[in-house]
């Protein structure tokens, strides 16, 4: 319980660490962008080609994408059916975005990772039936079931612009690696071991650079019906992932964990774009951030 503690606090002290050098004038905003490139084009990546390498695929692993894509689903639909008395066509709209929709890559696999090392490749399928759900998924159902472009993504759309992804890519080739046979040899492996190693600092640095904690009045209502709804269906779905998938003590462990995982952050841009109130839904992101690392540190607790 020690070192759960331990690497629970670690990641919160990086993250505050971060939101306080930023207000003392540091470090700036932006300078989150230049982590996030470092991150989405170096040190993850890099993460999941250690995580994956030598990997046997089997069934399980195709399961594990359907539940990635079918808990996003779930939650959409929970969000569209808790949002039906709100009139603000927006803040439904903010709802079904930021329910649904899990920050795998910076947040849920180094947090994930600290405790279950041999755990990447579930997360990567996992995040592969997610990933195509906050790339365009989630925004083509919204725009459909609250009847508003006629220009929602097509499926076309969402693979191209699943293709321009590099973490999608990588769990591409790596699983396809894997498929065919092939391991990378560990000579090979150095390089990106030691990448990999820099990745869960940098997540969580950028997330405190990132963090925005403005409480306005006029908002908290919307934020605490968002985080409430979206924390009430994660433990639902948590619950039952643990109770009834026939899977192994340590793959249920990652999927209740990555079941209250933070609000995705392409989903947050896509429900701003959507006309959603970008204060309500990026101090909801922010919120989320906290609350996902209590309770998944809880989890852990529980679990091992």
């Amino acid at each position: 319980m020690g070192t759960i503690l331990l690497n629970s606090l670690s990641f919160l002290a990086t993250i505050l660490l971060a939101y306080g050098l930023k207000h003392l004038g540091i470090f700036k905003q932006e300078d989150g962008q230049v982590l996030s490139k470092m991150i989405v084009y170096i040190t993850l990546p890099a993460t999941i080609v250690n995580g994956v390498n030598g990997t046997k695929l089997t069934t399980l692993f195709l399961i594990l994408a359907g539940i990635g894509l079918a808990s996003n689903g779930i939650m959409i639909l929970f969000a569209y059916f808790y949002g039906l008395k709100e009139k603000e066509r927006n803040f439904r709209g903010l709802l079904l975005f930021t329910t649904g929709g899990y920050n795998i890559g910076n947040f849920a696999i180094p947090f994930v990772m600290a405790f279950f090392p041999s755990s990447i490749p579930y997360l990567g399928m996992f995040d592969m039936g997610n990933s195509f759900m906050v790339a365009g998924g989630t925004s083509a159902i919204t725009d459909r079931l609250l009847a508003s472009k006629e220009d929602a993504p097509s499926f076309l759309d969402i693979i191209k612009k699943l293709s321009k992804s590099p973490t999608f890519m990588i769990y591409i080739v790596m699983f396809t690696l894997s498929i065919i046979g092939i391991r990378i040899a560990d000579d090979w492996m150095a390089p990106f071991k030691l990448l990999a190693s820099a990745n869960s600092f940098l997540s969580m640095f950028m997330i405190g650079l990132y963090m925005k904690i403005n409480l306005h009045r006029e908002g908290m209502r919307n934020v605490r019906k968002l985080l409430f709804g979206r924390y009430a269906m994660a433990t639902v779905l948590a619950i039952l992932i643990y109770l009834f998938l026939p899977l192994s003590h340590m793959i249920k462990s990652v999927l209740v964990l990555i079941m209250f995982a933070p609000i995705s952050n392409l989903t947050v841009i896509q429900a701003t774009e959507f006309g959603a109130d970008e204060g309500v839904s990026g101090l909801a992101s922010s919120l989320s951030i906290i609350l996902s690392l209590v309770i998944m540190s809880a989890v852990v607790i529980l679990v091992l």
